[in-house]
This record gives C-alpha cells, structure tokens and sequence, in this order.
C-alpha cells in the first residue's frame, strides 16, 4: 500500500471521528468564487455560501439569494427597477442587487447523487446528478490556506480537471458546487485552466439555510446545460428587455461553463 492511499485512509479516520462527536452543529463555509463567464472578458466574483450539517449541505450564492428575496417583497420589482435606474445613472452596471451564479445544489449524506437547481430567466429547473463519479488522486503536496493546514489532490469531473485543497481540520467531505468526496472540506478548488476558482474566505456556526426556488422543472444535466447555452446566445436580446436599453451584443462571443461535456 503506497503513502498515498495510507495518507487518504488516516485523513478518512479522522473525519469520521470528528464528524461523530459534532453531529449535532450547523455550520456555514464562505467562499469567494472567481468565475468566467465569456471567453476573454475579465473574471466575475462572487460569494458562495456552502451550509452544512450532518444530514448533507446545500451550496448557492449569496447574492442570487439577496435579489431573490428583495424580488419576493411586496414591492421588490419596481424597487430592483429603481436600483438598477439609479445605478446606471452614475454609469454602474453592477452596483445593485443581481444574481450571479444561479446554482442551488444540495447534497445528501449517504447519497451519490446532488440535486441541482438552476433557473433560466424566470424558470427553474431541477435534475440529479452523480457525485461520487469524481476520482480524486491525493498528493504528497501540503500547504496553508486560510489557516489550515491542507493536502492537494487532482480529480476530474465533467470536462474539467480540477485541482483542490482540502484540510481534515474541517472534518466534512464536501466543498462548493459539486465538488466533493475527499477527507476534509475543501478549502480553495482551480480548474487546470485557471477560468473558475472557489477560495474559503470562512467558517463560522449557522443555521443551514433552506432551498427557496420550490420545485423545478424536471430536467436532464446535459439537457439543462443545453438549454443554458442557447440563452446565453440570447442574452443581448433579453438583457435590452429586462433595462428597456437598446445595446448591441456580439454574436460570436463565446460563453464558458463549469461543465464541458455537454
């Protein structure tokens, strides 16, 4: 038995302990996640939150779930109108509350497989998708992120190759998105071309927020992401009917998602 599995053995170990004598706290991992949205245009950023308990986790982003809440009040659209007049006025497209990544992904202790939610416009969807699929190889490699002390390993999962730090200091097996299974939470996560990067920023006791959207529509992974694609074709267009602007958009314009194998 080589270190390397040795190593994996220990770190798995120890999160079951330690998982063991903490079943009953919830806790809230914050990451900051740069993403890319269009081939060579600047990265976004945005703030994750990841809540976990013993019974499973649920990951979205922060920001999505502050404009969907304003969107619910009484008078939430023509307040988010207001915002967004006043933010363009001073030549600001983005100061005001707005979605970024739209995923809601909630993962189940003792299932292999996440439930995904993704919206497209105003329509949410919903499907299933393996996890356990993900073949991390652990490495000698160790660092401190955020400091925790923290071992690298290499996995691929839909089309990316992914290069994440995880620290059993944390002693859950998860980690944003739909990153997951390794012995220790996972602490900074980069895919080998540098277009999305998930770095913890935090870790405090909270209560485990609940899925808001309701149920979607039922849906296929490779289906939804199809659908995704040919919006974001589309996007020009719906963005001038959202602001009531009349901005040109170039068509050839390539859009990049986490998963390419679609």
């Amino acid at each position: 038995m080589n270190k390397q599995i040795i190593l994996f053995f220990l770190l798995l170990i120890k999160v079951s302990y330690a998982v063991g004598q903490e079943d009953s706290m919830s806790y809230r991992a914050v990451y900051d996640f740069e993403y890319t949205v269009w081939a060579d245009e600047a990265k976004r950023n945005d703030k994750i939150f990841l809540d976990l308990n013993k019974d499973g986790s649920f990951c979205y982003s922060a920001y999505t779930y502050e404009s969907d809440s304003l969107m619910n009040t009484p008078n939430g659209e023509e307040t988010f109108r207001q915002l967004v007049t006043a933010a363009l006025s001073k030549g600001n497209t983005t100061d005001f509350p707005h979605r970024r990544s739209k995923f809601m992904i909630t993962k189940k202790n003792g299932q292999k497989q996440a439930i995904v939610k993704e919206s497209i416009q105003s329509e949410v969807f919903e499907y299933t998708t393996p996890i356990c699929d993900i073949t991390w190889t652990v490495t000698d490699s160790v660092r401190e992120i955020c400091g925790y002390s923290c071992f690298k390993a290499i996995g691929e999962y839909h089309g990316r190759t992914w290069e994440a730090w995880f620290t059993p200091e944390i002693p859950f097996s998860d980690g944003p998105w739909q990153l997951t299974g390794l012995p220790g939470l996972i602490v900074k996560a980069e895919d080998k071309e540098q277009l999305f990067c998930f770095t913890l920023k935090g870790f405090c006791y909270s209560p485990v927020r609940s899925d808001w959207a309701g149920k979607g529509k039922k849906t296929t992974r490779q289906g939804f992401l199809k659908l995704k694609k040919k919006d974001f074709q589309n996007s020009g267009a719906m963005a001038n009917a959202l602001l009531g602007t009349n901005g040109t958009f170039d068509s050839k314009k390539k859009a990049v998602f986490l998963e390419t194998d679609f």
